[in-house]
């Protein structure tokens, strides 16, 4: 990051964030490649370069590279979300000098880049990212999942799915599978926010879900008005 860019950011970009109804602590920075939506909150020292960010997803100090997350995401203090960068193993070195053009020591031996250093993290909807957990480059996060505090998930994490530990494994699955393909068949996350702030009391009501209900407020939800 230049000083010109966070000039720029602090005078320009993170002003303009009220227009969305969103906001950014003073010393967080957002770089001009993310796109925002609407009622993102970045707080204190989180940073977030080359995203895209769904709606209600809020960033508490983390950092977050090349990644697509989705609306209504939480995520932890201190969390790491892709720009780590891959090091093959079946070379000879691990060493970038020697495939990379980027010269992360000041110099490459290469003559072009051999892989894909540094792949787009995919993250859901409703995801919870713990705090300090870690997602290596090119995961994917389902929707509706929960990843531990201090977790380093290095494989994809099915939708629903809780998972923690390094590296990350499968603790249990949020909801039956019954409810889960329910649960990604509605999308809830894509409703209006005056119907889903009607249906608050409803998502909070029980804390063990039958398709049953989960089907009833998905029903209540096609006659909520959105005025």
């Amino acid at each position: 990051m230049s000083i010109l860019d966070r000039i720029m950011w602090l005078a320009i970009r993170r002003p303009r964030l009220k227009k969305i109804d969103s906001s950014a602590h003073w010393s967080a920075y957002v770089d001009s490649s993310t796109v925002l939506s609407m009622n993102n909150q970045i707080h204190k020292g989180a940073l977030i370069h080359d995203s895209v960010i769904g709606r209600h997803t809020y960033f508490e100090k983390s950092k977050t590279v090349r990644a697509d997350i989705g609306s209504f995401c939480s995520i932890g203090p201190e969390a790491v979300i892709g720009g780590l960068g891959r090091h093959p193993t079946n070379f000879i070195s691990t060493h970038p000098v020697f495939y990379s053009m980027r010269c992360q020591s000041g110099k490459t031996f290469a003559e072009m880049d051999l892989i894909e250093e540094i792949k787009r993290v995919s993250i859901g909807s409703d995801v919870w990212i713990g705090a300090e957990a870690m997602i290596l480059d090119g995961v994917n996060v389902g929707d509706g999942a929960i990843v531990g505090a201090g977790a380093v998930v290095t494989k994809d994490v099915p939708p629903y799915a809780i998972v923690g530990g390094v590296p990350a494994k499968l603790i249990r699955y949020r909801f039956s599978a019954d409810v889960i393909t329910l649960l990604l068949d509605w999308q809830w996350w894509t409703l209006p926010d005056s119907v889903l702030a009607n249906l608050a009391k409803d998502f909070c009501e029980s804390t063990e879900w039958s398709c049953e209900k989960v089907e009833a407020i998905r029903n209540k939800s096609c006659h909520v008005s959105t005025k």
